[in-house]
């Protein structure tokens, strides 16, 4: 009985810790000076937290759905140079073949919030984002090469 106990604690412990442990590696922090953003998948929703660089949590948001930081050999990025905006992409990442709109969240890191979710026709994915985090750059494959986007966002993101 109790080897039957301890083994139902087991697998319980098991479940549930990969759904709130956040991924490892250098795809899953963008580091901005003394301060990181690390992203937490559970269920629909995602939870940005931002830490120092000693790892304790300054701040943390909950963001709707379920987002990736945009990664490029090796290493997330998404973060304008400035610092004042984050992008993140949707995740899972749709079927490119099913995929018929691409959607990418936009953070307002001085204040830790949404600003908006972008919904834009097209298999899309991030390209970068410019220095004071007023436009992006999405790139499209296609059969005679590449298209290259570049979204205005405006001075509020």
């Amino acid at each position: 009985m109790r080897g039957l106990l301890v083994a139902c604690w087991a697998c319980a412990l098991l479940a549930l810790a990969p759904a709130a442990a956040p991924a490892k590696g250098p795809r899953s922090t963008v580091e901005n000076g003394d301060v990181s953003y690390r992203l937490v998948l559970m269920g629909a929703e995602t939870t940005l937290s931002e830490r120092a660089e000693t790892g304790a949590l300054l701040r943390h948001v909950p963001v709707p759905g379920t987002w990736a930081f945009a990664v490029a050999n090796g290493r997330a990025r998404g973060l304008s140079a400035d610092g004042s905006v984050l992008v993140l992409v949707q995740f899972p990442f749709p079927a490119l073949a099913r995929r018929t709109e691409s959607r990418f969240a936009l953070i307002d890191t001085r204040r830790l919030r949404l600003l908006r979710v972008l919904r834009v026709p097209g298999r899309l994915a991030f390209g970068s984002i410019s220095a004071d985090g007023r436009r992006i750059t999405l790139v499209e494959r296609r059969a005679g090469g590449v298209r290259i986007r570049v979204l205005a966002l405006g001075p509020a993101a």
